[in-house]
């Protein structure tokens, strides 16, 4: 593999060994931009390479644990995905005291799967959302519960019921604390109300359930639709830009909290290339929470988006300027909704 003398290269030094083509001694490391295709998409590296100034040829030659251009290209696709990277799979993995063989086994996976990733393999996305219910102790215990023909079912449970201490509930007191600021621009100049939150969710997930993603979206064209006619939400909450489009902040918390008080019941849905999260309301909304505008606005959005899949939805929302004019992670201000285009 030979390289154009016009490129431009960063030489970082000079050595004095031969080289591999002409035995000649003027050999230089470099770095350049490179692309590396992970998966059909374009993912911009640095090319690290020895170069023969005498022949022209050159090669890699690195020394065991030194840059890998491929480990790297597969970090940046990680990251632009929102995946697990492999340093933090094993961090999860040990947090929650299983070996890689009990992970594997528990989500039905071969002997060696878990170590490849934590070894550097990419995931696959499906596999990916199976490891990020590591995150979420409670949902990931509430996921071996469900599992049926698990050997040493029973034996993963008892663990994970000592890790998480299950008889200690999650006092409502702590979700209030975590939403709880100062009214603002970012909730809707409206002090947070647990109880509009749990009976919006509530309202939403009856019936036949509604899968996470447009469960999020349901929540915030409701709050944001509010704000546009009302100048201030329902419910509070602040809402974050992430990958799949808006969602309000802590929605992880408040969804395992009401799990865990028996008001929602969650299922998971295999679609091959990820894993769906359908919830399902066990208690009645108690619609008297809300005024009569309130109501009408709940209304109209379940209505506008009765027919709209998950991606679907997360699509419209990507084309509202609340979600064009903000950036991954960042909050999404409520005068945003001033350009709703429902």
């Amino acid at each position: 593999m030979l390289r154009e003398s016009n490129e431009k290269l960063s030489v970082k030094n000079i050595f004095t060994q031969v080289c591999i083509e002409c035995d000649g001694e003027n050999i230089e490391y470099i770095e350049k931009p490179d692309t590396v295709e992970i998966r059909g998409e374009e993912i911009q590296v640095m090319a690290k390479y020895w170069l023969c100034r005498d022949c022209g040829a050159d090669w890699e030659f690195f020394d065991e644990g030194e840059y890998d251009q491929l480990d790297e290209a597969c970090r940046i696709y990680r990251n632009r995905h929102g995946m697990l990277q492999p340093e933090k799979i094993n961090e999860l993995r040990k947090r929650m005291g299983f070996t890689q063989g009990e992970l594997a086994k528990i989500f039905g996976w071969g002997a060696v799967t878990i170590s490849r990733y934590e070894n550097g393999s990419l995931q696959s996305k499906s596999h990916d959302e199976l490891l990020k219910l590591l995150e979420r102790p409670e949902t990931f215990y509430q996921f071996i519960k469900e599992k049926n023909n698990l050997e040493n079912k029973d034996k993963y449970l008892q663990h994970m019921e000592q890790t998480l201490n299950l008889e200690k509930e999650l006092p409502v007191s702590f979700l209030e604390n975590l939403l709880s600021g100062k009214p603002d621009e970012f909730n809707g100049f409206q002090e947070v109300s647990i109880d509009k939150i749990k009976n919006l969710i509530l309202f939403f997930c009856k019936d036949d359930g509604i899968y996470i993603t447009k469960l999020n979206k349901l929540l915030f064209f409701t709050d944001f639709k509010y704000f546009k006619e009302y100048t201030h939400s329902i419910s509070g909450m602040r809402y974050k830009h992430l990958p799949y489009g808006p969602v309000p902040e802590y929605y992880r918390s408040i969804l395992e909290l009401l799990v865990k008080t028996g008001e929602l019941e969650v299922e998971y849905k295999d679609f091959g290339d990820y894993i769906g999260e359908l919830y399902k309301s066990v208690e009645i909304t108690d619609l008297s929470v809300f005024s009569d505008a309130e109501l009408e606005i709940l209304l109209e959005v379940k209505k506008k988006f009765s027919r709209s899949g998950s991606k679907e939805i997360s699509e419209i929302s990507h084309k509202e300027k609340a979600y064009r004019e903000t950036k991954e992670n960042q909050l999404i201000s409520y005068f945003h909704a001033q350009e709703l285009q429902i």
